[in-house]
């Protein structure tokens, strides 16, 4: 009996161990996509589905760093490496392509909020948030967020917008680099406004080659303290915002704000993640990246009934609410109420 108890803990021994081995080597698997993604490498995998150490992206950066990148992803299982003529070739895995399904999550939180990361203990060693909106890299929030959209997002928002027939201009607050109000526009032939606070975001929505048609115009702004009315806007949308605006009085506050600064407009497009519904602490995608660099900016989710209180204050009707396929996320189509 004691023997086969030995042998049983020896057994759980060897598992708890394997799977520390796989945390730590995951952790270094997270920095090597980072890397990897932001010098155009794991788009050549996507692509070709394998990639040489004698190709001219890898030869012509830090080849050692690279080298390293990818051998932390073979670790991880995300690549297979086998020799061929003397020269390494890295070929993409089923594991690996369903990874880069979801790098948008990667980079957001990894990358997106990396000044954030870098200083955790220093944020959790004080008493209040020692960093500022300005220590997020807008650009990367940006380009990760529109990949998360158009995968998850989009979809909801142009078929409701083609539902209601736009009237007048589409104003997307917190534009990011403006792509879904691009495409919004295009569809449904209006005019777009797109807003955002970050530098970083709106220089990422210049670049877009469909802003020099002049039907989409893009502004740097705050989007809580515009002062000027736009009576020409039907529509605005805010994605992954609301839950910034604390305390409640202040989201409140700036949805009736909304009504003022947009006089016409009929309908107002709600995107965001709520505090968990139920308490899931299994592995998961995007959602524990959300919860944890959210609290290292000071910022806890509000409930689902919280939300929906403060849309009925701020005269919101909801007209449609789809559970997004993001964990504890949701689009509300609302209806405003004068």
């Amino acid at each position: 009996m004691q023997i086969a108890l030995d042998k049983k803990e020896n057994t759980e021994l060897k598992a708890c161990g394997k799977k520390t081995k796989e945390l730590f080597t995951s952790g270094i698997t997270c920095n090597a996509l980072l890397v990897l993604e932001s010098m155009g490498v794991l788009q050549l995998l996507a692509e070709k589905n394998r990639l040489s150490e004698e190709h001219e992206i890898i030869r012509t950066r830090n080849a050692l760093v690279i080298n390293a990148a990818l051998k932390a992803l073979c670790r991880s299982g995300l690549l297979d490496q086998r020799s061929e003529k003397d020269i390494t070739i890295y070929t993409l895995t089923d594991f690996g392509r369903d990874v880069l399904n979801h790098i948008g999550s990667f980079t957001l939180w990894f990358g997106g909020y990396r000044n954030f990361l870098a200083n955790q203990v220093q944020i959790a060693m004080s008493a209040k948030n020692v960093l500022s909106e300005e220590h997020t890299d807008g650009a990367a929030v940006a380009r990760s967020s529109a990949l998360l959209g158009r995968q998850c997002v989009d979809a909801e928002v142009t078929n409701f917008i083609s539902e209601i027939n736009p009237k007048g201009r589409v104003c997307d607050l917190g534009c990011g680099d403006g792509s879904r109000l691009i495409r919004i526009c295009k569809m449904t032939q209006t005019t777009g406004l797109g807003i955002d606070f970050s530098e970083g975001a709106i220089l990422e929505a210049l670049a877009q080659p469909q802003t020099q048609k002049k039907k989409v115009k893009f502004e740097k702004a705050d989007v809580i303290k515009l002062n000027e009315q736009m009576p020409d806007v039907d529509i605005f949308m805010q994605a992954f915002l609301s839950h910034h605006f604390l305390p409640d009085s202040l989201c409140c506050e700036v949805f009736q704000h909304y009504k003022e600064i947009f006089p016409s407009a009929r309908y107002c497009l709600l995107l965001d993640t709520i505090d968990e519904e139920q308490d899931y602490l299994g592995p998961e995608i995007f959602y524990p990246g959300f919860e944890y660099i959210h609290s290292l900016r000071g910022v806890k989710p509000r409930s689902y009934s919280k939300i929906i209180e403060l849309f009925d204050i701020a005269g919101f009707s909801i007209e449609k609410e789809v559970k997004l396929p993001i964990p504890n996320s949701y689009f509300w189509g609302l209806k405003i109420n004068r």
